[in-house]
């Protein structure tokens, strides 16, 4: 009965992921990550280099193989699409400043696109 019900949604759920991706790819602004390039690239390796290595040794500290490890922090090796969230968010509250908010979604959207599934 689950697969069914799970086949009857699946067009219902691949529409509202796409809506998701779509609106939160309109919040890219190719111009204001072009302007602070520098920082984008400097943020993303931070995150790839940082979550890789970090994560990399929390898997071998529990006992997992070397091999496992590096495949767990590469998979680990991005920010995600929440980060647009929370960046637009940040935003509109004031919190962050409109120099921040390119560089996050710039290193984001480059991270999601290095991870490997």
């Amino acid at each position: 009965m689950g697969e069914k019900v799970e086949h009857l949604i699946k067009p219902v759920k691949d529409l509202f992921a796409t809506i998701f991706f779509v609106s939160i790819g309109m919040l890219i602004n190719p111009a204001l990550i072009a302007e602070h390039w520098v920082a984008v690239l400097a943020v993303t390796f931070l995150v790839i280099f940082g979550k890789l290595i970090s994560t990399s040794a929390g898997a071998v500290l529990s006992g997992q193989t070397l091999k496992q490890s590096v495949q767990v922090g590469m998979s680990m090796a991005q920010i995600g699409e929440f980060a647009f969230i929370v960046a637009t968010l940040g935003l509109s509250l004031g919190v962050i400043s409109d120099y921040l908010f390119p560089v996050a979604v710039g290193a984001s959207a480059i991270t999601t696109f290095t991870t490997k599934t």
